[in-house]
């Protein structure tokens, strides 16, 4: 047998095979049978030529290529192998095996979700190795298994593999997903047991609805097809549910209905009174009172309090600590003078035991401390209207606390301080009803005379009864005295007076033997005038309590009367070395009838003058006065809350004329009061006028 030899250069894997005289092809240091067939694909092959061509090896044996990408081994084995840049890969078997197919199945159309599944196909005992979705042309990240869960609108394809290692891809399967329905349920979420009344609600707008309410619940409103809202009555205590489901616009629903928790509890009334805090006698029914049942910041119930009785009752609750609040008190607010200010002096210099509500209606300023400052303040809001820092802050001119509350012993007892102080009345609610009474009181009320809707006792009122008449003539200065008709002891004055302001003007309010002026200002046609201390004076019967500096206008002319008379204010009032109002006090005051003579027929005797030139002044001022008498003098400047700021004169002085220059540059820009005394055996004589710095 002639030894044929064809020589055939292939590349595999960058290594020739050569087709030997035996009965054996040797590829790549592998032997192989004849009689086998060698395959390949030539799309992938660079170079054609290199194995194309077939090869007969003694006879009949031969190596033959096909278009396939396989190399038949027959009994033989190899994995894979390169001929001309072109990979095979080996087979056993009479025909070599074909690549798998792949097709999607599922819904096309679909509500939240829907699983897809890859189908394919393959022979010759191949089976698929792995699987890899796509999305709109892109590679889903680990989504490697026969199905998928898809859950977007768009185009979906599977690329598969068999353990030939051969792919095939399905073609495009197209979905529209429609969301998922999610039903979503709103209400009270903790109820007591017996409440009626409560709407639990869900999307509108869908159909189909399906409500669904636990047995401790009973249904007295809505709750069909067509609602999206139910009504309950809750029946009995414990965890119950309202549940539902519907179809949504596009016909879906969801995969299991939304469910709402609700913990009905065993809940208790909270009741009581408000009541207008009188220290002495019955307090006094508020009517017309809104509170409020307060969770932290959530308001739970509202209540508003019944004539007669000033009774209020909230709905049940459940256990838990909870405060009250009044939301709305329209009542007019009065009864605040200069006898509120004395006690509250006095009290913080001497404090005792007093109800909560009494000690923050008296801590005007409001930092929970009641001392001098808060009488001043009180003083001057009876005097010029100044509003408290208390109402300014809470926005009320109203207290309020409960009626059991802690006595206040001293602002150190039993609370030091803002911050030991509660700010809001608590309430504990623990498995019984509650009785919760308040007390209330306006704001600088300290000594509680106020009545709501009245003023104050009309028993405290004073009398202003007439003189004798005076002869003064136009454009005149002249004194005017209050005189009291019985021996007092007299701790606190408060005034609202009238008189002719086209007819006279008020230059100044003195008393004689205080350690302080009082205040005094004039509105229109009216004079207020307030003073107190913790030292009362001592007044005589027929003795002066006030002393009037006036001057007449040009328009007071013959046949015109000056007549200064009480207005019809209940804060008219004096009250006594205990701070308490004096019943009935009787004051008497001349009046001043217009003269053409041109005299003023008041006694001169002891008269003590004091004047400023220039006033108002920036710089210096000078300062002049005329002593009756011999005596020990003072001449101080005071602040308008009293306290003495620096003493320019103090000596004994001979009766006469005196004059000093003042340097004021270390004064603020401001009102002030200078004060004029002159003591001696006999009689004490003052006069205090007003010293105005500018800037």
């Amino acid at each position: 047998m002639v030894k044929r030899v064809f020589l055939l250069f292939c590349l595999i894997v960058g290594y020739p095979f050569m087709l030997l005289q035996s009965q054996n092809l040797v590829i790549d240091s592998t032997t192989f049978d004849s009689g086998e067939q060698l395959f390949y694909s030539p799309g992938t092959i660079t170079s054609p030529d290199t194995c194309a061509r077939p090869v007969t090896v003694m006879g009949d044996a031969h190596i033959e290529y096909k278009a396939a990408q396989y190399v038949h081994l027959g009994s033989g084995f190899r994995t894979d192998f390169s001929c001309g840049g072109g990979t095979f890969h080996a087979y056993t078997g009479s025909q070599p095996p074909v690549c798998p197919t792949a097709i999607i199945t599922g819904e096309h159309v679909f509500c939240g979700s829907s699983v897809l599944s890859a189908a394919s196909s393959v022979n010759d005992s191949g089976t698929i190795t792995s699987y890899q979705w796509q999305f709109n042309g892109k590679k889903i990240h680990d989504a490697n298994a026969m199905t998928y869960s898809a859950s977007e609108s768009g185009d979906y394809t599977v690329l598969v593999s068999n353990s030939y290692n051969c792919t095939a891809i399905s073609a495009v399967f197209t979905v529209l997903c429609y969301p998922a329905s999610i039903p979503i349920i709103t209400g009270p979420a903790s109820v007591c047991v017996g409440s009626a009344g409560n709407v639990y609600s869900t999307q509108a707008g869908m159909t189909n609805y399906y409500w669904s309410v636990s047995a401790g619940g009973m249904v007295t409103g809505g709750g069909l097809a067509m609602n999206n809202s139910i009504t309950i009555t809750w029946v009995a205590a414990g965890a119950q549910t309202v549940s539902v489901n519907y179809t949504d616009l596009y016909g879906c629903m969801a995969a299991s209905p939304a469910i709402f928790i609700v913990q009905v509890n065993p809940c208790y009334s909270v009741s009581g009174t408000v009541k207008y805090y009188k220290q002495a006698g019955s307090s006094i029914p508020l009517d017309n009172i809104e509170l409020w049942l307060m969770d932290g910041e959530t308001p739970l119930a509202s209540a508003t309090t019944t004539s007669g009785t000033g009774y209020y009752s909230f709905d049940p609750v459940k256990n838990g600590a909870y405060t009250i609040t009044v939301h709305n008190n329209n009542k007019p607010v009065g009864g605040i003078n200069a006898t509120d200010a004395a006690q509250i002096n006095w009290w913080g210099a001497f404090p005792s035991a007093i109800e909560q509500v009494r000690f923050l209606a008296g801590d005007v300023r409001y930092d929970y401390w009641m001392q001098a400052t808060d009488a001043y303040m009180v003083q001057y809001h009876f005097v010029y209207g100044t509003p408290f820092t208390r109402t300014i802050e809470t926005g009320t001119p109203w207290t309020y606390w409960k009626s059991v509350g802690k006595n206040i012993y001293s602002n150190f007892n039993p609370y030091n301080g803002p911050s030991e102080w509660p700010m809001d009345m608590p309430l504990e609610v623990a498995d019984g009803p509650v009785s919760y009474d308040i007390f209330g009181l306006v704001t600088g009320d300290f000594n509680t005379s106020f009545i709501p809707g009245n003023g104050k006792v009309s028993s405290e009122k004073v009398q202003l009864i007439s003189g004798d008449a005076r002869q003064v003539s136009a454009n005149t200065e002249t004194e005017l005295p209050i005189r009291i008709e019985h021996a007092s002891k007299v701790g606190a004055v408060s005034l609202v007076m009238n008189f002719p302001p086209e007819l006279v003007d008020v230059d100044e309010v003195t008393m004689a033997a205080v350690d302080e002026q009082p205040q005094w200002t004039v509105i229109g046609n009216e004079l207020r005038i307030g003073w107190n201390s913790r030292n009362p004076v001592n007044i005589s019967a027929g003795d002066i309590v006030l002393n009037l500096r006036l001057t007449t206008t040009a328009a007071f002319t013959q046949g015109s009367v000056i007549r200064f008379t009480l207005a019809p204010d209940p804060l008219n009032e004096l009250a006594d070395n205990f701070c308490n109002p004096i019943p009935d006090a009787i004051l008497r005051m001349d009046g001043i009838n217009a003269s053409t003579v041109g005299f003023d027929n008041q006694p001169h005797a002891g008269e003590l003058k004091l004047e400023i030139h220039p006033n108002p002044f920036t710089e210096f001022t000078n300062i002049s006065y005329m002593l009756p008498l011999d005596g020990e003098v003072t001449l101080t400047i005071h602040n308008f809350l009293g306290q003495e700021l620096k003493t320019l004169v103090s000596e004994p002085q001979p009766k006469g004329d005196y004059r000093l220059m003042m340097d004021g540059k270390k004064l603020l820009p401001g009102i002030y009061q200078l004060t004029l005394k002159l003591r001696n055996n006999s009689e004490e004589l003052l006069r205090t006028v007003k010293l105005i710095r500018t800037r």
